[in-house]
């Protein structure tokens, strides 16, 4: 956090191979600026605060600036000018603007047009936060500049004022949005003044009468209105919407119960009514050009009885009380229909269904009456989608009943009482069967067409597995299932990932398990009740990701890793002791968090490895480990280490995590000193009572706290290194460090105060260690190993997420 003005000052003047290595944690590429006063700040009246987004507009997306959990960075009139004169800047693209208040607004305004002067900008953000004595007089002054660069303006109204001159200032909008923060209605009559260039526009919860919107520009093609309760259906039909409109939405505006006689737009090719309290959807004429129509929310519609447009590729009506749809006649041009968190009971109008439709969600309703004969069901014959799920239609019918058009690709069927297979014929091209969640208990027996990809078959009641499955599957889930054995399943050819977990395996070797032209790389075998390496086996030579948590494991010896292995994952079992263990120079993951492990001395780790975990085990010792020197991550906290007498920290070290030792650290003497590329560590909930380390320039992160003989040491770490953060999570403490706190008795209240309130550092191991690399993890996983700081690029990465705490 900059918090200094002089430091940001001269920060400014320097060229920019010099400010990248003061921002050496955000590179200028992604560089992100807040200037503006936090929650516990008070906001100065005659200085424009700013926030300001730099980076890549492809890059990762950020949270919006209302949010208030970004860094905060105090910039005034001249730093912003300063910043924008810096030449080596000029090649960054600035993506929004923040300005807080209207009073900063028309102060920056009148201080030479510093805006106008900035043409990379193109969206800014005004929140109207006070209204005092004159600004109307003011803002007419102002208006005589023109912001024209500005083309995407946000608007937050807090106050009652004359909307008319702070719209005109913006005179090439292209995208506007106004959202209303004061619950009276004004009395303003005249229509805003919008400029013909703008193509959408937002209302939420305007606190206007219907003329405001009257006279809208003929250029407008999208508009959103929201909480719009002071408007009838009359007052709608008295807007004079533009030829040229196309989209329309409007939502959360109870009171619109009944539609009939409102007019809508000629020309309007999208309409979403989300949240309106409609209970009848009939009698009501829908322009012919409508392409997309979203009824969602309208918790008490049931009936849908309207003439649907020919053109309409796109239906979805979600969550109503909608329990029929027979009298529908869907046109030959619809292609997707969902209907999700409906009542609907019968599925004969699925024969009404055009062709052409390509894909229909069905989940979460009421289907599987006996009243349905499944036989007499025609599905659309080129229908690719076709998605069940949460419906329990097949305890009282059966699935080779119903036929499946030969062109379906993405079969649904989680969670539909499906009892057998027995007699279905897949559709040839297939490539998703989702089936999880059903008390089927065999699949023996079934043909699966050879172009299926992904099997997902969750918590089946299958307790063997015979079945040949064709070899174009890439992914298999046997989680959840009572599985006693798979010694005769063969593996098919292109597996490429098995997930086993939640079931009394108790050991696990397949039909083919030594087959060296196998594609199986990952593998992950969780709460298989394995209790002995014997009971895995020799492992194909191709797995790069081995997992084995929670299981009952109190020794790896014996165990023969891949030779190309690179994320090994034995946390949460009963091991005791690495010993015989040998790993592959390939591995650069290991993750052994949660064992019973009390010595390290004699294990060999390899030179690849960039991440260790120990965190939670019995060790008492780590003097004299040699850590390899690629590592980048090394946890060893919840252990019972008392003292480190002689541990050297390879260079290479990004994270160090120490806290919550269960008999306390008293002692880290024994590391002479810090990585210099060392970015965050952990000594918090110990018994430690001196720190006396140059602390790297890089790092954000020195958790120092429930260490009652540190507070002198942290109060002086507080002064000088005020970017540096000392607690783990925002609260009264962290605001006393961000305010530079001026004596240490002030620092021994606030430490005392953290101490009372608890430490959530000394929690779970999940709770503690960071998130392993991105490219060592299978995004169909969750290990329950990430904490609120967490680093999922394996290093203190450039993101947006990274800093959200502070």
């Amino acid at each position: 956090m900059l918090q200094s003005p002089d430091f940001l000052t001269n920060l400014l003047d320097f060229p920019l191979e010099i400010t990248e290595r003061v921002f050496s944690f955000l590179p200028p590429a992604k560089l992100r600026v807040f200037c503006g006063a936090p929650p516990f700040r008070t906001l100065a009246l005659n200085a424009l605060y700013a926030y300001i987004e730099i980076g890549d507009p492809n890059g990762p997306k950020v949270r919006d600036e209302e949010e208030h959990d970004l860094r905060y960075t105090f910039m005034d009139v001249p730093l912003f000018e300063k910043f924008v004169r810096n030449p080596e800047f000029t090649h960054v693209t600035i993506r929004r603007v923040a300005l807080y208040s209207i009073a900063e607004v028309v102060n920056m305004l009148l201080k030479e047009g510093v805006l106008e002067r900035v043409s990379r900008i193109s969206n800014i953000h005004v929140l109207c936060g006070f209204a005092p004595p004159g600004i109307e007089d003011r803002l007419r002054t102002a208006a005589v500049y023109r912001l024209e660069n500005i083309t995407e303006a946000t608007v937050h109204v807090t106050c009652s004022l004359d909307l008319e001159t702070p719209v005109q200032i913006f005179s090439n909008l292209i995208f506007l949005r106004m959202v209303w923060h004061d619950d009276s209605t004004w009395d303003h009559t005249k229509p805003i003044p919008l400029p013909e260039t703008l193509q959408t526009l937002m209302l939420q919860y305007p606190a206007v009468p219907v003329t405001v919107y009257r006279n809208l520009p003929s250029s407008l093609k999208s508009v959103y209105l929201e909480g719009v309760d002071n408007i009838s259906i009359s007052d709608f039909n008295s807007i004079e919407f533009s030829p040229s409109l196309t989209d329309l939405t409007i939502a959360n505006t109870p009171g619109w119960e009944d539609l009939r006689g409102i007019t809508l737009p000629p020309r309007l090719e999208a309409l979403r009514l989300v949240e309106l309290g409609i209970e009848s959807f009939s009698g009501i004429s829908l322009p012919a050009t409508l392409k997309s129509l979203t009824l969602e929310a309208n918790l008490f519609l049931a009936e849908f009885d309207v003439s649907l447009p020919a053109n309409l590729v796109d239906l979805a009506i979600i969550t109503s009380h909608l329990a029929s749809l027979e009298k529908v006649q869907f046109p030959e041009t619809l292609r997707n229909l969902e209907l999700l968190r409906n009542r609907i009971r019968l599925l004969g109008f699925l024969s009404n269904l055009p062709d052409g439709l390509d894909e229909l969600f069905m989940e979460m309703n009421d289907l599987g009456g006996e009243d349905d004969d499944l036989s007499l069901i025609r599905l659309p014959s080129q229908l690719r989608t076709l998605d069940l799920e949460g419906n329990d239609l097949f305890t009282n019918h059966r699935l080779c009943d119903l036929a499946l058009p030969p062109s379906l690709r993405n079969l649904h069927l989680r969670q539909t009482g499906l009892l057998s297979l027995a007699d279905v014929t897949f559709p040839p091209a297939l490539s998703i069967l989702d089936l999880l969640g059903n008390p089927l208990s065999t699949i023996n027996n079934i043909t699966f067409p050879d172009t299926l990809e992904d099997l997902l078959m969750e918590e089946l009641k299958l307790t063997l597995v015979t079945a040949k499955l064709p070899d174009s599957l890439l992914f298999i889930d046997f989680r959840g299932m009572p599985l006693k054995t798979l010694a005769d399943f063969r593996i098919p050819q292109s597996c490429r990932e098995i997930f086993l977990g939640a079931g009394p395996l108790g050991s696990f070797s397949f039909l083919n398990w030594d087959d060296a032209s196998l594609k199986l790389t990952r593998l992950y075998v969780e709460e298989c009740d394995i209790a002995s390496p014997l009971d895995i086996g020799r492992l194909p030579p191709g797995i790069k990701t081995l997992c084995i948590e929670k299981n009952r494991l109190v020794t790896l010896q014996g165990l023969e890793l891949p030779p190309h292995l690179v994320e090994l994952r034995v946390s949460d079992n009963y091991i005791t002791s690495l010993n015989g263990l040998v790993f592959p120079d390939s591995v650069k993951y290991l993750e052994l968090r949660l064992n019973r492990i009390t010595s390290v001395e004699s294990v060999r780790l390899p030179e690849s490895l960039t991440r260790l975990s120990l965190a939670g085990n019995r060790l008492t010792n780590i003097d004299g480990m040699v850590l390899p020197p690629r590592l980048e991550y090394f946890g060893v906290n919840e252990n019972s280490i008392t003292e480190i007498l002689h541990l050297e920290l390879p260079e290479s070290l990004l994270t160090l995590q120490l806290q919550g030792q269960k008999e306390g650290l008293t002692n880290i003497l024994g590391i002479k000193k810090l990585p210099a590329g060392l970015k965050r560590m952990d000594i918090s909930s110990n018994l430690l009572t001196s720190f006396n380390y140059a602390i790297p320039k890089g790092m954000k992160v020195l958790y120092i706290h429930d260490n009652p003989g540190l507070r002198h040491d942290a109060w002086r770490l507080a002064k000088d290194h005020p970017n540096l953060r000392l607690f783990r999570h925002h609260s009264g403490e962290e605001e006393a460090l961000q305010a530079n706190v001026g004596s240490s008795d002030e620092w021994e209240e606030w430490d005392e105060d953290a101490s009372e309130g608890g430490s959530e550092s000394g929690g779970s191991d999940e709770e503690m260690v960071d998130a392993m690399p991105e490219e060592g993890f299978s995004d169909a996983v969750s290990y329950g190993d990430t904490d609120d700081n967490s680093d999922p690029y394996g290093e203190y990465s450039d993101t947006a997420s990274e800093f959200d705490e502070f």
